[in-house]
């Protein structure tokens, strides 16, 4: 009747609660197994202000029946419209969006360490077809996921049936309210529950356990894919594969751009976009959405968040980090350095005697120009092109100047003007580490 793997004993779960058939199941089939399982069973409910004096009527049921079998109750209650109208979400995102948010605090807070949900076989087949009738990809027709949040969600009866829940509901004669928004059809998903399943499942009878056949089939092959196209991704970048393979390519594209933090509204449009870019020459880009771009490098796409360029000039401070928006900066004095130490890449040396006092640092700006150990005076433009070092990348890299004179480009060179030299006394180690990296 429910999956006994997902919970582990000595553990604290709780009962996502809203008093409704289905969550009330869930919490006396619980109760029932708390002590086989090893757990200790709570209860957390989340009022969503959209059905007034019947919402508030529903947690006062909760809370009567939480106590009546001794069990711990977390209330929450949020304000779903603004935030509908803040974000531009629908009412069923917002409330699904700051229910779960509700979830996590339960969680982060040590009130529980996992929460159960009472989603079911039907909830499971109204899913599928609400994303596949939005187009979404395999994924989206793969179901509910029998866990969440990196298993701190569980959904132990997912596969138990909507006429299995109503027979327990009426043997154990279980109070429950009724959520009468249920009953809107206006709502995308009720639709689907209220008028669309039962058609079908009147011309097809078992409709629906076929519907859940077929996301545990689509669920177990879009898990090989996604292993698949894991083999082309390197970092933030996609290595471009044959054309029979580009199912693979969009998946990998996907997921990459997922991991840099942007989570959905990518459609089949920016997908195609990226396919046209990998016919282009290297160096082309295309942007995305949300300050996102993806470049062509040889054989691969690499995508990148862009950063907004840091315009502030800093003073040069000796033995102590200097911050800025993007590195934490070091200008250390040392005693000696040998050959070696001046090869490495590491970091770099120069002579302090040699940095002139109105030298500042900064980033890029058109204009700048460097001297380099072939005595040349040459842009920095051009530095960075002989460099190779990308444009994305550059315009970020801390510089010492003095007006337009580049005196260094810190974790890359340094100008002939600050080399150390058989006449230095006084040794400056410069090193810059980007934010967020850390080297041992």
């Amino acid at each position: 009747m429910f999956d006994k793997n997902l919970f582990n004993k000595q553990e604290s779960v709780a009962v996502a609660l809203s008093g409704g058939k289905d969550s009330v199941f869930l919490l006396h089939l619980l109760y029932t197994h708390a002590n086989e399982l090893g757990i200790t069973l709570k209860a957390v409910n989340v009022e969503h202000g959209i059905r007034g004096e019947n919402s508030l009527r529903d947690t006062e049921f909760v809370k009567k029946l939480c106590e009546k079998f001794d069990i711990e109750l977390l209330c929450f209650s949020v304000n779903t419209l603004a935030h509908s109208k803040e974000n531009g979400y629908s009412e069923e995102q917002s409330a699904r969006i700051l229910r779960y948010e509700c979830f996590e605090k339960a969680i982060n807070s040590g009130f529980c360490n996992k929460i159960a949900t009472a989603h079911h076989l039907s909830d499971n087949a109204e899913t599928v077809l609400l994303n596949l009738f939005r187009g979404s990809a395999l994924s989206g027709v793969s179901g509910i996921p029998k866990t969440a949040l990196n298993g701190k969600i569980i959904r132990p009866i997912l596969n138990t049936s909507k006429q299995t829940i109503n027979e327990y509901i009426e043997k154990n004669n279980l109070p429950f309210v009724t959520d009468e928004s249920n009953e809107i059809s206006e709502y995308s998903r009720n639709f689907i529950r209220n008028c669309v399943i039962p058609i079908i499942e009147q011309r097809f009878e078992g409709a629906t356990c076929a519907i859940n056949r077929f996301s545990s089939i689509a669920y177990e092959e879009n898990k090989l894919l996604d292993n698949l196209s894991q083999k082309l991704i390197e970092g933030n970048s996609v290595i471009i594969p044959k054309k029979e393979e580009f199912a693979l390519f969009k998946r990998a594209c996907l997921s990459v751009i997922k991991s840099m933090g942007f989570e959905k509204d990518f459609t089949k449009t920016h997908l195609d976009n990226i396919i046209d870019l990998t016919q282009k020459q290297t160096g082309r880009k295309i942007n995305l959405k949300f300050g996102l771009t993806a470049h062509k490098k040889s054989n691969r796409i690499l995508f990148i968040k862009n950063e907004q360029i840091d315009e502030n000039i800093y003073q040069i401070i000796f033995d102590k980090p200097i911050e800025t928006s993007h590195y934490i900066i070091k200008l250390e004095t040392v005693k000696e350095v040998t050959k070696k130490q001046l090869t490495a890449k590491d970091a770099l040396y120069i002579d302090k005697d040699k940095l002139p006092q109105s030298a500042v640092i900064r980033t890029k700006k058109t204009g700048d120009e460097i001297f380099t150990f072939g005595k040349k005076q040459i842009t920095v433009k051009k530095f960075f092109t002989d460099k190779k070092i990308d444009s994305t990348v550059n315009k970020h890299l801390p510089l010492i100047a003095v007006d337009k004179d580049i005196l260094a480009v810190l974790t890359v060179d340094i100008s002939q003007k600050l080399a150390v030299d058989e006449n230095t006394t006084k040794i400056i180690k410069l090193t810059a580490e980007k934010k967020g990296e850390h080297h041992v």
